[in-house]
């Protein structure tokens, strides 16, 4: 299907013309395209950067996410799934909360009758993944490296420059090119946010244990430490501080970073050896609109949030769920059916549910720091208070998992 912009074409010479561009080949740029491309329009698909990732089995991605039971259903829905739980990925059962190690809220996939709570996949993995699935789609036509150098928006369609200079026509433009997004600024749209003064430590490891189902967080006044499992005996660790304290640990000699960890993390953490360490910036910044005239914004373009619960990701594809859903409900043979209404229900849709999970996110990361003397002890009957919540403890569970 093409929308009636492509009506334009032959008045500018080398034009081509979409339905729908993406502008970002990341994991939510490419599970957009293709769930546009399969609802049956033609896409093309911007992306700055070539995957390089090339796994090897002792070698894994710095980048992990965990995927909920939500995110899982829309990659089924796309067909990736499938091809996913064919490389390495790692189901977790458990999920366990502290502060100290004598008194942790856990959450166990039991308790609500399921078998797990997610998987832990590579970042590369899931990006090389989709990027391939679009690269082999019929509908999609990829443009990489490439950048949007410019935008103009008309009031049915948007004209599209890429620095090549190559010409590009689209009824409707998709920001999905994370938290600096071109496509949001070409569009002013503002964003609000601050920057948490922390940056994560990411380290990969190599464990004793080979069969891990838990993951589990401590919180501390400088912020959580983590421990994510992977496929087979490796896992990550990560460790959030201040900006210069994990540029310190960054930069140390492995054995001397084993020890520093060793000396913070809690004792459960089994024995370990490091192989790869990264750092990245805790940010929080929200667009003012997810659209505007012939833009969308979805993922990290629309919402950047506080890593902590690992959630970031899920609503990215919570995102593409809902705004692949209006498209449809609309009728993709419709006049329009990328119109301000459809546009303006996916934001209502996501606006509030994504602001509502950043707060929450804001509230642990603020709880945990304050170190005045009474907040201790609250902050200590407050997790014993979840842990014994029953039902309520059981809805956490439930929305965590994109439910």
């Amino acid at each position: 299907m093409l929308s009636g912009c492509t009506k334009l074409v032959d008045k500018v010479k080398n034009l081509k013309a979409f339905d729908i561009v993406v502008h970002g080949g990341g994991i939510i740029g490419c599970a957009t395209a293709l769930g546009l491309a399969q609802l049956g329009f033609r896409v093309g698909l911007i992306e700055s950067q070539i995957s390089s990732y090339h796994p090897t089995p002792e070698q894994f991605d710095i980048r992990v996410s965990a995927i909920n039971f939500s995110a899982e259903k829309v990659l089924e829905r796309l067909g990736i799934w499938r091809l996913i739980m064919q490389g390495r990925t790692r189901p977790y059962s458990m999920l366990e909360a502290f502060e100290d190690e004598s008194n942790r809220l856990s959450f166990d996939a039991k308790q609500i009758g399921m078998p797990y709570l997610g998987h832990f996949v590579e970042n590369g993995f899931l990006q090389h993944t989709l990027w391939h699935s679009c690269v082999e789609h019929e509908a999609i036509v990829c443009f990489t490296p490439a950048t949007i150098s410019s935008l103009v928006m008309h009031e049915q369609y948007a004209d599209i420059k890429l620095d090549s200079g190559e010409l590009l026509q689209a009824a409707l433009v998709v920001g999905a090119d994370g938290r600096t997004s071109r496509v949001r600024q070409l569009a002013h749209i503002g964003v609000t946010g601050w920057d948490y003064k922390q940056a994560a430590l990411i380290m990969n490891v190599k464990t004793e244990n080979t069969s891990q189902t838990t993951t589990w967080q401590q919180f501390s006044a400088t912020g959580p430490k983590a421990y994510l499992p992977l496929a087979g005996q490796h896992g990550s660790l990560v460790w959030y501080h201040d900006v210069e304290r994990v540029r310190q640990l960054q930069f140390m000699p492995k054995a001397q970073l084993k020890k520093t960890v060793q000396a913070h993390f809690p004792g459960k953490l089994a024995d370990f050896e490091i192989q790869q360490v990264a750092h990245f910036p805790i940010q929080r910044q929200h667009a003012q609109s997810y659209y505007h005239q012939r833009v969308v914004l979805v993922g990290d373009a629309a919402h950047s949030i506080h890593p902590l619960a690992g959630q970031g990701l899920n609503l990215g594809f919570k995102d593409i769920e809902k705004l692949l859903d209006g498209i449809m409900q609309a009728g993709i043979h419709s006049q329009d059916p990328f119109s301000s209404q459809v546009l303006q229900k996916y934001q209502t849709q996501r606006y509030y549910d994504n602001a509502f999970m950043m707060s929450a996110m804001d509230f642990f990361h603020r709880g945990f720091q304050t170190q005045f003397a009474l907040v201790k002890p609250i902050r200590r009957l407050a997790l014993m208070a979840a842990q014994h919540s029953g039902p309520l403890k059981n809805k956490v569970m439930r929305y965590a998992m994109g439910f």
